[in-house]
């Protein structure tokens, strides 16, 4: 079984995949593959610096991805044509490592930050929101990216809103109180899966 754990930005989708390691569960994490793609000498690497310039490079000649961010969070456009060379890549490595862990351990979580907006709810069976209050949210990412409000406030109205999420899910995890209630429903949501 093919379990998606998505969310909105800084909403929680880390500290449910850690919860779920500590459980012994193998969750793959699409921000990981994200970044693994697009270093210096893998696939997306060249496509990326070929379409988006080398000011997006740093001092080693790696991809600075906050610059790269920066250029794409306000521009539709931009941001479209960085997703059209990074998703079908991290896809297809993604949907590799999935197979081949679904089929020894028969079960396998995935960490897709941007599960609905690509179109990687088909390919999961099940899908877990994790939501957050927005004036929360705003204040991890704030925190978390060392950004200003604006900032933050652009890049949540980048992604679909926690509350379209919230609708598409099968199972929803509230991350707004302690990490004691965020587990207690995990634990529940974990026992309606009966896993």
């Amino acid at each position: 079984m093919k379990i998606g754990i998505t969310g909105g930005i800084a909403s929680g989708k880390s500290l449910i995949s850690n919860m779920l390691r500590k459980r012994g569960y193998i969750v793959i994490d699409a921000d990981e593959i994200a970044k693994q793609i697009v270093m210096k000498g893998n696939t997306a690497y060249n496509k990326i610096v070929e379409e988006f310039g080398q000011d997006i490079l740093d001092d080693n000649f790696e991809i600075n991805r906050k610059l790269l961010g920066k250029k794409i969070f306000g521009d539709k456009y931009l941001r479209s044509k960085l997703n059209n060379i990074t998703h079908p890549i991290i896809e297809k490595v993604m949907m590799d490592k999935v197979m081949e862990i679904e089929k020894s351990k028969g079960v396998v979580f995935i960490d897709i930050p941007l599960l609905f907006e690509v179109g990687h709810d088909k390919l999961v069976d099940k899908i877990i929101v994790v939501t957050v209050s927005d004036e929360i949210q705003l204040q991890r990412l704030m925190d978390r990216d060392k950004i200003d409000i604006s900032f933050a406030k652009q890049k949540v109205s980048s992604q679909m809103s926690l509350e379209d999420k919230r609708k598409l899910a099968d199972y929803v995890i509230g991350n707004s109180g302690s990490v004691e209630m965020t587990e207690k429903q995990l634990d529940n949501v974990l026992e309606l899966l009966q896993l």
